[in-house]
């Protein structure tokens, strides 16, 4: 006999599968899976820019290449997005090319980066009472100052909790290959991959996981002081945000729209 709840999981699924979604097995067991089932988690993609000849983000600065792709030009050239919703686990994945971070005049330079709040935008928890940029983070940062090795950066509540350096290409970027980056953040444990191969994997504090995430910055920050600049020629493309698990009420779902500069939003799954 089956259950009542099986069937109405087997129908939740699916619905999902003719719907188009994709659905992905959880890295965590529920606590009521009494059963040791890996229950199926839905993956939604909620931001797909390929970058070619336009973008759905606030664009400052660059160049759209008439083959595709979003091309650094000046110091400041960046593309911000706000995403549909404040995400939990997800991922983020780019393809990069044109990396030359040993002829840049700077010794830093900023590639990628995801926050929770942005300057000046507000925020959804009620802790933000100074506008300030922060809170869930994550960067990726290249340039002569860290030779053949990748930056990352996480913070937690604004406050650094992990940084590091690493290496998988100790002959040196390549400005002709196209570098497929992606970061992954699942039960508070970040994944970094290159070209499909894992280069960190990072567990975030328990009591403050990696969870909370709603702008994307690529090129450099915004933030006029800021000293990272963009990598001049850095190509980007195919840009895409994807949540793990159902929308939240009252979201719409898959469009992506530039970072405003001022935004208040409440949202009733805080910290």
């Amino acid at each position: 006999m089956v259950r009542v709840s099986e069937r109405r999981t087997f129908l939740r699924l699916l619905g999902a599968a003719a719907a188009g979604q994709e659905l992905l097995p959880t890295i965590a067991r529920s606590a009521g899976d009494a059963a040791g089932k890996t229950p199926a988690v839905i993956k939604r993609v909620i931001l797909n820019d390929p970058l070619k000849g336009r973008s759905v983000g606030k664009v400052n600065g660059g160049k759209f290449l008439e083959g595709g792709g979003w091309q650094t030009e000046g110091p400041m050239d960046r593309i911000v997005f706000e995403l549909p919703e404040r995400m939990g686990d997800g991922c983020l994945e780019f393809d990069l090319s044109g990396l030359d971070p040993a002829n840049q005049p700077v010794p830093r330079n900023f590639v990628v980066g995801m926050w929770e709040t942005l300057w000046k935008c507000g925020g959804d928890r009620p802790e933000n009472k100074l506008n300030a940029s922060g809170y869930d983070t994550w960067l990726i940062r290249l340039g002569k100052a860290y030779g053949s090795s990748i930056k990352l950066e996480m913070l937690t509540f604004g406050v650094s909790q992990k940084e590091v350096t690493v290496n998988p290409l100790p002959a040196g970027f390549d400005p002709k290959h196209v570098y497929h980056f992606k970061v992954e953040w699942v039960a508070g444990k970040m994944t970094y991959s290159l070209d499909g191969k894992t280069i960190f994997e990072w567990n975030s504090p328990k009591n403050d996981p990696m969870d909370h995430f709603r702008f994307v910055h690529i090129g450099t920050v915004d933030k006029p002081e800021d000293k990272e600049t963009a990598m001049k020629g850095m190509i980007y493309s195919n840009l895409k945000v994807t949540a793990y698990g159902p929308a939240p009420a009252g979201t719409e779902e898959g469009k992506a729209k530039p970072a405003g500069k001022k935004r208040n939003r409440k949202d009733a799954s805080k910290k």
